[in-house]
């Protein structure tokens, strides 16, 4: 029977994925009476296989206590010489002597993404994509300017509404991030003129329309995630075919928020202004800017060094005696 060879092949589906991959196939039976066959058949006693956790993969083995005071914990370790991935620790700690009698490091499950941005040229290169002509292209082209501009999330994008807005001297508009904190960000009167038009074109300047969705879709919603996540793959891969140098790979409507803040770092402003900016908690989520801006000086300035290079071997290299002891090392 087709449901039972659906059950066996894929262990972790219920009775709700079975039948509609059944109504899929062309079965015309009901829901109803599905569920009887699906009872019927004992399927809905079998043991699912669970999910594997993502923690599951990464996770420490408990350590063995041997004394009765002894007890095991575990914290985070923040390595922030490099890039900011974090470690876990686990100890065994006796609660009497508070000394440690064993201990386990190993990677904790979120580490440091990369951070993909796009350069000035990249930018501009990206947002020449979309046709003006047509409404639609207007609209995305707004979309992604004001997603640079104001470095916001993506969630703080698809909640804007119209009044949000203050068009004065300069133009602010409020955005609403994580946690619901709010924060005022000033836009440059190139960009308030645009979306002024942008506006008027959607009827979004009507009294009754204040609570409207900035940008929305064909149907009047509000854009999804996955929409603007379509838009951004959309022309970031017409932007590729006219020059893939500019456009990096792994790129996301995030990359814009990056894109911004690494401008705002070479433009050598306050650290905390850009914080500010960002809408960041902490400073110390902010230094990746600035960690990967060194990192690009230090290798400019060793692909531009006109410093010879040294021939000679080091000076343990001529030690014989070292040597010898060092192979006697892996014998």
């Amino acid at each position: 029977m087709r449901m039972n060879e659906i059950a066996h092949t894929r262990i972790r589906y219920g009775f709700g994925r079975i039948f509609v991959l059944l109504r899929r196939e062309g079965f015309t039976d009901n829901h109803k009476r599905v569920y009887r066959i699906y009872k019927a058949c004992g399927l809905n006693l079998r043991t699912k296989r669970p999910r594997r956790s993502r923690s599951a993969a990464h996770r420490l083995e408990r350590l063995q206590t041997k004394g009765i005071n002894q007890v095991w914990s575990m914290d985070f370790l923040q390595d922030a010489l490099f890039n900011g991935e974090r470690f876990r620790i686990l100890a065994i700690v006796d609660n009497c002597s508070k000394i440690c009698h064993a201990l386990l490091v190993g990677k904790s499950l979120k580490g440091a993404a990369d951070v993909v941005y796009l350069t000035a040229d990249g930018m501009k290169l990206l947002l020449a994509q979309p046709d003006t002509t047509k409404k639609k292209g207007r609209r995305d082209q707004m979309l992604l300017s004001l997603m640079f501009e104001c470095a916001g999330r993506v969630q703080e994008i698809i909640d804007l509404v119209p009044a949000r807005l203050n068009f004065g001297k300069p133009t602010l508009l409020t955005l609403k991030g994580k946690g619901n904190k709010t924060r005022i960000v000033p836009l440059t009167e190139k960009l308030s003129i645009m979306l002024k038009k942008y506006m008027q074109e959607y009827g979004l300047l009507r009294d009754q329309a204040t609570d409207y969705p900035l940008f929305a879709n064909g149907r009047g919603d509000k854009l999804s995630r996955m929409g603007i996540t379509a838009i951004m793959r959309k022309y970031s891969i017409k932007a590729r075919t006219v020059d893939a140098s500019l456009i990096p790979t792994g790129i996301s409507p995030h990359s814009l928020r990056h894109s911004k803040a690494m401008l705002l770092q070479k433009s050598e402003v306050n650290i905390v202004a850009i914080r500010d900016f960002l809408g960041h908690a902490s400073v110390t989520t902010t230094e990746i800017y600035a960690r990967i801006d060194n990192t690009q000086k230090r290798d400019a300035l060793e692909k531009t060094s006109l410093l010879p290079v040294s021939t000679e071997l080091p000076e343990w290299q001529t030690n014989r005696g070292l040597l010898e002891w060092l192979e006697s090392l892996g014998r």
